[in-house]
């Protein structure tokens, strides 16, 4: 069995272990998938994925598994939080997941081509979601955007020391100063204008290809889409939403970005914004694409750790 620790004691999931897997073991959903054979990762009908950074798993959630003829694998995923390897691996078992603590890009390295062999580098699409605390505008006491500069220009780096085929970098846009017309793709997307959430979302991407991604051309999907049946909102009544600066609008507008702190959604005035219109973990998940009941957290995961982790993923139909 695999043992998960999460910081907290250990659980066991319920599937059995198997190493060296193959395409039917992926898809049979029989097993905790711990490797996958190198045969399986040179078919020629095989793409192959690596995360890194993978938190609890939005990029795993939306992967495609087939596309065409050509079948999809995500050959590995490391973290170095525990709740989050935790999480996600509670929650794609038919993806081999690593806890380690990326710091040396020759460890990174060989850590990597245990699951992947070198030579299929040229097959391999990599996708790193660092971490955005350091950059991020909402984190007023420890903000650091050198230091968030310096982490992203380590994985920048290790990226090129791949020589994978394609890479691609996602966080916040703060840091794209620095890297705009840097790499072919270079820039921050409005995610709702590419996909059908009901969150305003911007992110930086990078990537070493030039990305053309579909615009979304259907209604805009609003709060009240997303959330409306669940909280039992009145079609002809108004509601409001707020974020944690004071910001506020409609519910009958995308959603601000979905994080881990005090947004309020749902009450009926500016002035009785409450506690109980805070979102929980399940309706922060739902607003970022996620559907609640794909996502395994350990038992003793609390709701502020649960409202975290659900609000640092990338929305799986951005990912998709």
């Amino acid at each position: 069995m695999k043992v998960v620790e999460d910081n907290m004691g250990f659980e066991e999931t319920s599937l059995p272990d198997k190493h060296d897997c193959a395409l039917a073991d992926l898809y049979s959903g029989n097993y905790n998938v711990c490797s996958i054979s190198k045969e399986t990762l040179r078919r020629p009908d095989v793409a192959i994925m690596v995360v890194l950074c993978c938190g609890p798993g939005g990029v795993s959630h939306g992967a495609v598994y087939k596309m065409g003829e050509t079948h999809l694998i995500t050959a590995l995923a490391i973290d170095c939080g525990p709740l989050s390897y935790a999480t996600h691996e509670l929650s794609h078992p038919h993806i081999p997941v690593v806890k380690y603590e990326m710091g040396q890009w020759e460890d990174t390295l060989a850590l990597i081509y245990r699951y992947v062999p070198k030579v299929l580098m040229s097959k391999i699409y990599i996708h790193v979601s660092n971490s955005c605390r350091q950059a991020s505008p909402g984190n007023i006491t420890f903000k650091d955007l050198n230091k968030a500069q310096g982490d992203t220009g380590w994985y920048l780096a290790l990226l090129a020391k791949t020589r994978c085929v394609v890479w691609t970098l996602e966080n916040v846009p703060s840091l794209l100063r620095k890297y705009e017309g840097v790499y072919p793709t270079s820039r921050v997307y409005q995610m709702n204008e590419h996909c059908e959430i009901g969150q305003s979302r911007k992110r930086m991407i990078l990537s070493n290809t030039a990305l053309n991604l579909p615009k979304y051309t259907g209604n805009v999907v609003t709060t009240r889409d997303v959330l409306g049946k669940m909280k039992g909102w009145k079609d002809h009544e108004k509601y409001w939403q707020r974020n944690s600066y004071g910001d506020a609008r409609s519910i009958d507008t995308p959603s601000f970005t979905v994080t881990g702190g005090a947004h309020h959604i749902g009450a009926p005035t500016l002035g009785e914004m409450y506690d109980t219109h805070i979102p929980s973990w399940r309706e922060r998940a739902m607003l970022q694409s996620l559907k609640p009941e794909a996502v395994q957290f350990p038992p003793k995961t609390t709701e502020t750790q649960k409202r975290q982790l659900v609000a640092s993923v990338v929305p799986p139909l951005f990912a998709a």
